[in-house]
């Protein structure tokens, strides 16, 4: 546990991916989330769980750079414009 959460209200130790952890809840709700899967309650426990039933999924990809255009605005804004490719 970090040092400075060790005895505050609303760490509770936590378990997550085989590592020891802490997980701390927002103070204004008394209870930890809720999700619609039982003994989930915690983000990590979520994506683990996400992650295990759409394994035959991609997580993240990569799109082709086609063009790039800046563009700068009336009141001096500099915006880059990126025209990406389909993911691969």
């Amino acid at each position: 546990m970090i040092p400075y959460a060790a005895g505050k209200r609303g760490v509770i130790d936590d378990d997550v991916g085989g590592e020891p952890g802490h997980t701390v809840r927002n103070h204004r709700f008394k209870d930890p989330a809720s999700s619609h899967w039982e003994d989930i309650s915690t983000l990590p426990e979520l994506f683990e769980i996400s992650c295990k039933n759409h394994s035959d999924r991609f997580f993240l990809d990569t799109r082709r750079l086609i063009a790039r255009e800046i563009e700068t605005s009336e009141d001096g804004k500099v915006f880059e414009k990126l025209h990406l490719g389909d993911y691969e």
